[in-house]
């Protein structure tokens, strides 16, 4: 079904340094995980987001961009564990998850769950980057194609230090794939869509419609290997 085109929502002045600021944090050390098992696996990475605005922290996963303000416990409401949260380690879940302590609160945009978010950074003049694999799609007559950890936050980042644009999945979107762990129901892979959806699909429209589109980084991800 159509749904109508959301604006664009703009990073102005100075706020996409703060993507600079995050890419600038330490990486602690993990365990890869056998090429056998599923990608997401004892994957997820948390941070507390504390800004200079409110004094309610927020918990940010970078592996999937979900964004929530209860402390993430690493179980369903089901009382299940869930199969990203390590169990052990320095990213286990419950446990202190880092602080990045930034000058504005930036979680994805909040739209429609089936309509992608298009964000300008700075002047927007920059390179666009694109992540359409950041949540769970279906595709034909093949399997659900499984989110590609990290691929919203760094189209983000890259799009913010460039001063360019970014289209990515909206927070509703994310926040549905992380809980289920299941593809976003109607929403197609758009590397499976027919000529005839083009014009009525949101994620293909949100791209024709970024005026003066130039040059186009495409961000997707790949599945560890041990030999490689």
């Amino acid at each position: 079904s159509f749904i109508s085109q959301s604006k664009p929502h703009s990073h102005l002045g100075s706020p996409w340094l703060l993507m600079a600021e995050i890419a600038e944090q330490p990486c602690r050390k993990r365990g890869r995980p056998s090429a056998t098992l599923e990608p997401w696996l004892a994957a997820d990475t948390w941070y507390t987001l504390v800004n200079e605005t409110s004094s309610t922290p927020c918990y940010w996963n970078a592996r999937t961009g979900l964004a929530q303000s209860e402390a993430p416990t690493g179980f369903k409401a089901d009382g299940s564990r869930r199969r990203s949260a390590a169990e052990e380690g320095e990213w286990v879940v419950p446990g202190l998850f880092p602080n990045l302590q930034l000058p504005i609160s930036c979680p994805p945009p909040e739209v429609d769950e089936l309509e992608p978010a298009e964000e300008v950074w700075g002047a927007g003049e920059g390179p666009l980057f694109t992540a359409p694999h950041g949540v769970s799609l279906l595709r034909d007559e093949r399997p659900a194609h499984l989110p590609e950890d990290f691929t919203t936050f760094i189209a983000r980042m890259w799009g913010a230090l460039c001063g360019g644009r970014s289209v990515i999945w909206g927070a509703k979107a994310i926040e549905f794939s992380a809980r289920t762990e299941t593809a976003l129901p109607d929403a197609r892979d758009p590397n499976y869509l027919l000529e005839a959806e083009l014009a009525c699909n949101p994620w293909a429209r949100t791209l024709r419609q970024i005026p003066g589109r130039g040059l186009h980084f495409d961000i997707h991800g790949k599945r560890d290997n041990e030999a490689e």
